[in-house]
């Protein structure tokens, strides 16, 4: 994905503008369009690889002056990176028309430039604006040292460092500076180039009002809602199906679209990433040979070194969005580029869209073993009120960490984290229409833990492949807003599709959430605990004995790595509880040339 850097001058008679270069690099410097004006300029780099590019068409048959002369001089789109012709062009507020996306665009003509983001912010944009400047940049950091040059002040922003070093991510518009904005999510910017002026307006309203409800549903209604689906993802899958490659788990949700993409004969490039005999790379391997593409799995087993020699690189290209628990997904470069995959599929909030995670509630206390196993309660009969939907994020965002983190920086001690949450919570209220506030507290998570993640992921491939998220699939996404809560909770509406749709993937057995389909949902139930049970006595014998006694059962296992490699303890400097906090506040401080006190 191309990155994208634009500045408008508010205040042309400033000095420097006109013999303005930028003094910074892109991760990905390949080939470089410049767009100049009077008022403005336009600076991004396009991949080799992508065959639809008609920057790269055209840069081969005839250079950058034949483009000019294929651009109506009056209007010109950008769609991440590539010059559109006036047949590709499109309006993104209008979202009926639009099946996937992960994009920024920007429309220049006579009187105005407009730039849009995509609906979930895929890709990040930021901006900068006062009297002399509007500046917007798929990367913070041009931003920085545009500033710097121009001697322009920035001022740490306490709450963005705050939540960074609490969860590990950026909340609503934060980040490590006050005068630098993250852009929402379906938000549209106006330049009128005639008065200067410079507007933002939502053009997307994301309608959690209930269609499909659990009292009135019938199966003709359930086959409907299946059919959407499967169209959505048909869609999605014919326009990014050449040279795809798949992370595969074997869970419901990877399993879901390696089954879609089989009926459509796509056979992608599979990269696991467990290690050797687990249940999770015993299931891949299960799933790749159940759909005939067994020769194309790799399995690339992630270990300490993997988050070792990542770690640094990674905040020069996130940017600090995630910490560097996730740096692994650098890994996948090499076997992307050994595999030609330019479209790289990842399930990632499958569950959350179509099934139940966000209404899980774990506790291991017998009482509450007992509800949610037995009577399986969960967190649809817990939010009521705005104040159950407020404490609930609290505890998402790490609160626990409130004190600790406010009693080591004095930045920190004036830091109001219930009034922030009940702010942002205000927000969604006005940005959404939703039936309870449960459909608040699910807003919030998407706007957090799965945007954030999936924006994470889109971010460390970005420089060598397109991450694609088929559960973002527009029409996908909004209708399952629109399904009951509790016809999602256990899983019961994506098993149901599966068994309807897929059935010899819906029968495979899994722990947790990817028990066989077939069973009942006290079973899945009881198999999620047990999984969760299980790693967490692991953790509590390897930490018990100080040695790695044992591995969990997953492709993630700091703890196990942390007593098994001197190395990665001396990375974490001895410290397996705050370690990773503090080597993330040590990388973001570095990166930003910036202090937590």
């Amino acid at each position: 994905m191309p990155e994208i850097y634009l500045e408008y001058y508010k205040n042309t008679k400033m000095g420097g503008f006109k013999s303005f270069k930028p003094n910074f690099k892109f991760y990905v410097p390949h080939k470089l369009f410049k767009k100049f004006s009077e008022k403005y300029i336009i600076y991004f780099y396009d991949f080799d690889w992508k065959k639809d590019s008609v920057i790269k068409k055209d840069l081969n048959a005839h250079g950058l002056d034949k483009i000019h002369e294929n651009i109506n001089n009056i209007q010109i789109s950008i769609l991440n990176g590539e010059i559109l012709p006036k047949k590709k062009r499109f309006n993104p507020e209008d979202t009926e028309n639009i099946e996937y996306g992960a994009f920024n665009i920007v429309n220049i003509d006579e009187n105005t430039i407009k730039i849009y983001n995509d609906i979930f912010s895929m890709v990040p944009m930021y901006y900068y604006m006062d009297n002399d400047i509007f500046i917007v940049s798929t990367k913070m950091k041009p931003i920085i040292e545009r500033l710097n040059s121009l001697s322009k002040t920035l001022t740490e922003d306490n709450v963005g460092k705050y939540f960074s070093a609490s969860c590990g991510y950026l909340i609503g518009n934060y980040t490590f500076f006050e005068e630098i904005k993250y852009i929402r999510p379906g938000r549209k910017i106006t330049i009128n180039l005639e008065n200067n002026k410079v507007t933002f307006s939502r053009y997307y309203t994301y309608k959690y009002t209930k269609k499909y409800k659990q009292e009135s549903i019938k199966e003709s209604d359930f086959m409907e809602l299946f059919n959407i689906f499967d169209k959505s993802q048909d869609i999605l899958l014919k326009n990014y199906s050449e040279n795809t490659g798949l992370l595969i788990s074997g869970g419901l949700d990877s399993r879901y679209i390696i089954a879609q993409m089989e009926k459509l004969y796509i056979y992608p490039k599979l990269l696991n990433m467990g290690h050797k005999n687990s249940s999770e790379t015993n299931l891949a391997i299960k799933v790749s040979k159940l759909s005939n593409n067994i020769g194309n799995l790799t399995i690339n087993e992630l270990t300490e070194d993997n988050i070792i020699k990542n770690a640094e690189e990674y905040y020069n290209v996130n940017e600090g969005f995630e910490n560097f628990e996730c740096d692994y997904l650098l890994d996948f470069k090499n076997w992307a580029i050994k595999n030609n995959v330019h479209y790289l599929y990842n399930g990632y909030a499958g569950d959350a869209v179509v099934g139940g995670t966000f209404y899980t509630r774990r506790n291991f206390d017998l009482a509450s073993i007992c509800d949610q196993i037995i009577d399986l309660k969960d967190l649809i009969h817990e939010i009521k009120t705005k104040e159950d939907c407020i404490n609930l994020i609290l505890k998402n965002l790490g609160i626990h960490k409130e004190k600790i983190l406010k009693e080591k920086y004095k930045d920190f001690k004036e830091i109001n984290l219930r009034k922030i949450v009940e702010n942002e919570i205000n927000n969604i209220m006005d940005e959404i229409t939703y039936e309870t506030y449960l459909d608040v507290y699910i807003h919030f998570q998407y706007l957090t833990r799965v945007y954030r993640h999936v924006l994470n992921g889109c971010l460390a491939t970005r420089s060598f492949s397109e991450f694609i998220h088929p559960f973002f699939a527009y029409k996908m996404f909004e209708t399952s807003l629109t399904v009951d809560d509790r016809l999602k909770t256990q899983h019961h509406i994506y098993k149901k599709y599966l068994i309807d749709r897929f059935p010899k993937y819906a029968k495979i057995n899994k722990s947790g959430w990817g028990v066989n389909c077939y069973n009942s949902a006290k079973v899945c139930k009881f198999g999620e605990y047990y999984e969760a049970f299980k790693n967490k006595l692991i953790n509590l014998v390897n930490n018990k004995f100080e040695k790695p006694l044992i591995k969990m059962d997953t492709y993630y296992d700091a703890t196990y790595w942390y007593y098994n490699s001197e190395e990665f303890r001396n990375f974490l400097k001895n410290d397996l509880k705050n370690g990773f906090m503090d080597k993330h506040i040590e990388y973001i401080e570095k990166y930003y040339d910036i202090k937590y006190k």
